[in-house]
């Protein structure tokens, strides 16, 4: 890891692992996401899905640089800058922790489940994708609305404990 640049996390699209494109569509597509993230002076780790066999990605850490991640990415996210994503639960995470988020969103998946969230920028078109990558780099994102929305000062209140002790008692 660079000190002085940023850290850019993907979690790459199971593309195959899901049926949504062949094996040779989803590796040219893995192969093209991560040509255009190797364009850019930055630290770039890997985020896999449980359901992704690493072996079958491992030859990514000695064709391009970056690093796939060991550890779960609810351990390493919070140090990220930008964070690129498809369809995945894990934009959430990512936004109520205020890190910049991108869906990659030319897949023609149901991204429904993010609207309202104002601070996610999207990659409609393939051919977008560097723009939109740097763009967002050099943008400063306004969290507060969606914070507001997803509730952020009650989920990080400190008395996650709390509630749960209060949940097994039958309290609350």
């Amino acid at each position: 890891i660079k000190i002085d640049k940023e850290i850019v996390i993907v979690a790459l699209p199971q593309l195959a692992e899901h049926l949504i494109l062949s094996w040779k569509e989803h590796w040219a597509e893995i192969n093209f996401i991560m040509e255009e993230l190797n364009k850019f002076d930055l630290n770039l780790l890997i985020s896999l899905h449980p359901k992704m066999d690493i072996v079958n990605y491992y030859y990514l850490e000695s064709k391009y640089n970056c690093r796939i991640l060991d550890e779960e990415l609810k351990i390493v996210l919070s140090y990220s800058d930008l964070f690129i994503a498809s369809n995945s639960s894990t934009v959430i995470w990512s936004t109520i922790l205020g890190i910049k988020t991108i869906i990659v969103n030319y897949y023609g998946l149901d991204v429904s489940f993010f609207n309202g969230i104002k601070s996610i920028r999207y990659i409609n078109k393939k051919e977008f994708f560097y723009q939109s990558i740097q763009e967002l780099l050099n943008e400063e994102i306004d969290f507060n609305d969606d914070f507001n929305m997803l509730s952020k000062n009650e989920v990080f209140d400190g008395k996650t404990i709390e509630r749960y002790y209060l949940l097994l008692k039958g309290k609350k």
